[in-house]
């Protein structure tokens, strides 16, 4: 594995965010409330990944492996507590747990 795999994945992140940003997905447009917390996920989601492409190491993955995984258990119990909101928590719980995992399995070679 790579930076450049690392960059990649920040890359990825980038484009997600700022996809949520502009048009959140069809899960996430439940109500002007869904779409502003949708936004606030994509931007959180583009920050990460600015901070993967702007330096590709071990502990920055691992850190962003974590918080993609911590986020990603937030969005389930998000989903349990308040049914009307599960759309956009499970969608944001999926990408989450996505990128955690390729974050993951990318950490193995990369510089630390």
């Amino acid at each position: 594995m790579s930076a450049a795999r690392a960059r990649g994945i920040g890359a990825l992140e980038i484009a997600a965010g700022v996809g949520m940003c502009l048009r959140p997905p069809a899960s996430m447009r439940a109500g002007k409330w869904d779409v502003l917390v949708a936004r606030v996920l994509g931007v959180r989601t583009a920050a990460q990944g600015v901070a993967l492409v702007a330096r590709p190491t071990r502990d920055v993955l691992v850190g962003a492996a974590t918080v993609d995984l911590l986020h990603a258990a937030s969005m389930l119990g998000a989903a349990r507590i308040w049914p009307r909101r599960r759309g956009v928590a499970l969608a944001s719980a999926g990408l989450a747990v996505a990128f955690g995992v390729a974050e993951l399995v990318t950490r193995t070679g990369v510089e630390p």
